[in-house]
C-alpha cells in the first residue's frame, strides 16, 4: 500500500461476462376432444362434446451460480403443477347449452431446495381452485335475420377463492387471493348478437 509508483498501477483491465446461470422447465399439456351426433345412436337429435385441456408442470428451477441452491418453484403459489379445464356441451337445431369446470391444483407457500432449506413456516397448502362456468344460446330470425340470445352465468358457486395474504410481500399492494382466482364473484351476462 505504500508503493505509489506506476509499478503498482493496473495496466490491463479483462473482463469475462460468461453465463453461468441456469434455468429449466419441463412439463406436459394433453387436450382430448370428443364430438358426437346423438341421431346415430338414439332418437334424440344435435350432438354432444367433451374437451379437456390438461396441463403438468414437473419442473421449473433455477440456479444462480455453480455450486449454488437449486430451487424448484413447481407447485409453489402461483405456480401449480397440474391445471385442467373441461367442458361438455350440447347443441341442436339453433340451441346449445355448455358447462365449463376450471381446476387449479393445491400448492405449497415454498419451494424445493437442494441442498435442502430448512423451513420455520408451517402453514397448510394453498388449497384446490374450482370455477364453474354456463352458457346457452339460442338462434332466432327476426325479420330475416339471424340473431342469437344468450345467457352465461360465470363462477357458478360464487367461488372467490382462499385467501393467501397477496404474493409480492407489500401489504396491501395485491387482494389477498391468488392471481388466478376470481375476485369479482358470479356474474351474469345476457345479450343477444347479430351477423350483419
Amino acid at each position: 500500500y505504500l508503493n505509489t509508483t506506476a509499478a503498482n498501477f493496473p495496466t490491463q483491465i479483462i473482463s469475462l461476462n460468461q453465463n453461468i446461470a441456469a434455468q429449466a422447465r419441463g412439463g406436459f399439456d394433453t387436450e382430448i376432444d370428443y364430438v358426437s351426433d346423438l341421431s346415430s345412436g338414439t332418437d334424440m337429435t344435435g350432438f354432444i362434446n367433451f374437451r379437456l385441456l390438461w396441463n403438468r408442470q414437473e419442473v421449473s428451477s433455477t440456479v444462480s451460480t455453480p455450486g449454488g441452491i437449486y430451487t424448484n418453484n413447481v407447485n409453489t403459489s402461483g405456480t401449480p403443477r397440474d391445471r385442467a379445464n373441461l367442458s361438455l356441451g350440447y347443441s341442436t337445431d339453433g340451441f346449445s347449452a355448455t358447462i365449463t369446470e376450471q381446476f387449479i391444483a393445491q400448492q405449497n407457500w415454498f419451494g424445493t431446495t437442494r441442498p435442502w432449506t430448512t423451513r420455520f413456516v408451517n402453514q397448510a397448502p394453498i388449497p384446490d381452485y374450482y370455477l364453474t362456468g354456463v352458457a346457452l344460446t339460442k338462434d332466432f330470425t327476426l325479420e330475416d335475420q339471424v340473431v342469437t340470445g344468450f345467457f352465461n352465468v360465470n363462477n357458478l358457486f360464487d367461488n372467490n377463492g382462499p385467501i393467501t395474504g397477496g404474493f409480492n410481500g407489500s401489504p396491501g399492494m395485491l387482494y389477498p387471493t391468488p392471481t388466478y382466482a376470481d375476485i369479482i364473484g358470479r356474474y351474469f351476462t345476457r345479450g343477444v348478437r347479430v351477423r350483419m
